[in-house]
């Protein structure tokens, strides 16, 4: 019998932390990494959040090097709970010694790194990072930061820098191999080009969906519960290679788009350049390097809280951890239950197959005071075993208890926090992701510059910027020359004039001479689980001169802008409808014509018409026979004709003629239309006609006819039948009228 209670949850409380991660058997050297609490708890909130951000950008540098696998020892207290308590299962029978020893399977650490946060006073912190042995706790390797600010501490080139040297000293001691050229490039930002950033790119991307088929495959091949245990270290090792590895990606795809970008802005600029004149090329520089030097100040502004990227990651990341924590203790919960109720289902077994003894019987079956007793010794049994569950259970969750409350407590601080902090962001840089800021050419009508802004959060996850709707604005002329047009003058025109021709050129340079500013509140939505962000202010700025704004919008003007677009979509919704109503009526036709066109069969088979001939001086009774094919429409065919006529009164022959007959032969072609069950035709024809006496070559009259056909059949299956005329000339003869019905054999 498998005796399992607590191993799962065991391995569960190691990804808690969401970076406590075992060890596979293909890691090299397994890092314990641990922050600083006592230094840590200290912290305003604030500063937590920054500290946070930096722990992960340790934890993802440091996986950059596949030799290294990394735990965090956030639940070691409450492991070594449950390690004890599996002991004491194990030696009152309850458990297993194979569930005692699951506790330090693939967990054990070579080395200890302690990152701690000292204050230096004066605002500044530091990063102290040491290593040790694990066993011996020597201490191998010291690494401190620079003394900064928190903001600027805990920025991810400062973060890479630290994790170098730390890299560096494990190489020296011979730990793990010589860092990759890719590597050092990343951590060093050493080869920052587009061709190496789109290197990274692919590379991460291979090691994600490497990682992921080797997982994929450790779940295949672990078909018993023995070996789903066994794996579990190592599919916590690959999950954590495929999280960082798609972190690592992301990364590398923003930096290569601002490479890009800034490749393209200096393209840009050199053209620019090389279109002045040498005194205009002379003070344009002059003003780009007063502006870049506006904007490298604006840019270095002190940040006051945590940018809103990297706060939603942390709540998404413990979010994250506290969900799967909650899942590992309820599948370990329905472990442990399931134990249980399988020794209970033993014991009963056991009791039910107890043989009655004489007490218990009368007349040889058991007496109801026996079947009590052994009902009674059962339901005992199961209140037992109820209480044991219990007991578990309590165990279990009151050792993830402070985990899952830390987590808990984690989220809606940092939920808090974000909700309380207004977030900012500008256009000062071109390879902005969230806010740009576009200039149209001078309208000389009006006399503005049309201004466009765009403001989009689409590498935050979660993020619902749909209530943030920029209004339309210009910028007129007084506000960017500082003074009035004097348009009444020669002179005071001209200056009109250079001062529009000089502000375009300086919008269309790659340095911002204008940027934007907007300001945005966060808010959590529980309910469908999203960010949603709210403006609070925009603004439009002079890089060189940002103490006043030349453009200012409260949140009167994004409502005002927010019904604008609201009835604009209305609109849009309403024309949309209409041209898919227009749309829709126009595939019905088409598909009703589609359809008509496929029911066309033209008329084609084996027709026989019966017909009253009527001709100039003579009338009679006929009968023909055709022979048509076609396609959809068009047909062609021969037809035969012969009738009986007698000649009308009032007419002689030279030959006086009592009775006499009549054939023709035709070759017709014509077009039928299908309509329904209805079918009619036009044809025309061409051929000879003889008319005679007794024998059929005793002839009085031939020649050449022609003929035309109308009519319409009823068509049913393969037959038809319906009315037909014919108007025949008779070279010779004269006109003749055949009209009757017709029956056929379709085909």
């Amino acid at each position: 019998m498998k005796k399992r209670i607590f191993s799962l949850f065991i391995f569960g409380l190691f990804i808690s932390a969401g970076f406590a991660q075992a060890a596979s058997a293909k890691k090299d050297l397994v890092l314990k990494v641990t922050l600083d609490k006592k230094n840590y708890s200290s912290l305003d909130q604030n500063t937590k959040a920054f500290v946070s951000s930096a722990y992960m950008k340790f934890l993802q540098d440091l996986t950059m090097v596949p030799e290294i696998s990394v735990r965090t020892p956030d639940t070691d207290n409450e492991l070594r709970e449950i390690q004890k308590q599996s002991q004491i299962e194990a030696a009152t029978g309850l458990g297993s010694e194979e569930a005692a020893y699951a506790a330090d399977k693939g967990i054990r650490a070579d080395l200890v790194m302690n990152v701690s946060l000292n204050n230096a006073g004066n605002g500044a912190f530091q990063f102290v990072c040491t290593l040790s042995e694990i066993e011996t706790m020597k201490l191998i390797i010291t690494e401190n930061s620079e003394r900064l600010a928190i903001a600027e501490l805990t920025k991810d080139q400062v973060i890479d820098g630290l994790v170098y040297n730390i890299l560096s000293g494990l190489n020296k001691r011979g730990y793990i191999s010589s860092l990759s050229a890719d590597v050092t490039n990343q951590l060093l930002h050493l080869d920052n080009t587009a061709e190496s950033f789109q290197k990274y790119v692919q590379e991460y991307t291979r090691q994600r969906e490497e990682a992921e088929r080797e997982l994929a495959a450790l779940r295949a091949d672990a078909k018993t519960e023995q070996e789903r245990m066994d794996s579990q270290a190592q599919e916590l090792a690959l999950q954590l290679k495929i999280e960082m590895a798609e972190k690592n990606r992301q990364i590398a795809e923003e930096n290569l788009r601002r490479q890009k970008g800034a490749a393209n802005a200096d393209q840009k600029r050199q053209k620019e350049m090389e279109q002045m004149q040498n005194a205009q090329r002379e003070q344009f520089m002059k003003d780009i390097q007063a502006i870049e030097e506006a904007r490298s100040a604006i840019r270095k502004e002190t940040l006051t809280s945590l940018p809103l990227k990297k706060r939603i990651e942390l709540i998404e990341s413990a979010r994250g951890n506290l969900s799967r924590l909650e899942n590992q203790l309820a599948e370990a919960i329905a472990q442990n239950n399931a134990y249980y109720d399988e020794k209970l289902q033993a014991e009963i077994d056991e009791i039910n197959a107890e043989p009655w003894r004489k007490a218990d019987l009368s007349n040889g079956a058991p007496t109801q005071r026996a079947l009590n007793f052994r009902s009674q010794k059962i339901n005992d049994l199961r209140d037992k075993y109820s209480a044991q569950k219990k007991s578990s259970e309590n165990q279990l969750r009151s050792a993830a208890k402070p985990t899952i409350d830390g987590y808990k407590q984690q989220v809606q601080a940092n939920i808090s926090d974000m909700e309380k902090t207004t977030y900012v962001f500008r256009s000062i840089d071109v390879t902005d992701d969230y806010l740009s800021l576009e200039v149209s050419e001078f309208d000389g009508e009006r006399m503005v510059w049309d201004v466009y802004s765009d403001f989009n959060l689409n590498n935050i996850q979660k993020i619902d910027v749909r209530q943030i709707v920029l209004p339309n604005t210009s910028i007129p002329y007084e506000s960017m020359a500082g003074t009035k047009a004097d348009l009444s003058t020669d002179a005071g025109y001209k200056k009109y004039q250079d001062t529009v021709d000089m502000a375009d050129l300086y919008f269309r340079t790659s340095v911002p001479y204008l940027y934007s500013q907007i300001a945005i509140k966060v808010n959590y939505n529980k309910s469908l689980d999203i960010y949603e962000a709210k403006p609070f202010s925009f603004q439009i700025f002079k890089t060189q001169d940002n103490r006043r704004p030349i453009i200012s919008y409260t949140e009167r003007n994004f409502e005002a802008a927010r019904r604008v677009q609201e009835e604009n979509e209305k609109s849009q919704v309403r024309e949309e409808k209409r041209e898919e109503r227009r749309e829709e009526v126009a595939k019905q036709t088409q598909n009703v014509r589609d359809s008509f066109i496929r029911s066309q069969h033209a008329r084609s088979g084996l027709f026989s018409d019966l017909v009253y001939v009527n001709g100039p001086f003579y009338e009679g009774a006929g009968a023909s026979f055709s022979i048509l094919g076609g396609g959809d429409n068009f047909f062609a065919g021969f037809d035969n004709d012969y009738f009986i006529p007698y000649i009308k009164s009032g007419y002689s022959h030279s030959r006086s003629w009592d009775q006499f007959y009549g054939w023709s032969a035709d070759f017709v072609v014509g077009y039928s239309l299908r309509i329904g069950f209805i079918r009619p035709y036009l044809a025309a024809g061409i051929g000879g006609f003889v008319i005679g006496n007794e024998e059929m070559f005793d002839t009085d009259l031939y020649g050449f006819q022609f003929e035309t056909i109308t009519g319409a059949d009823v068509c049913f299956s393969i037959f038809s039948a319906g009315f037909v005329y014919k108007l025949k000339y008779l070279y010779g003869a004269g006109y003749v009228d055949n009209y009757g019905v017709s029956f056929g054999l379709n085909w």
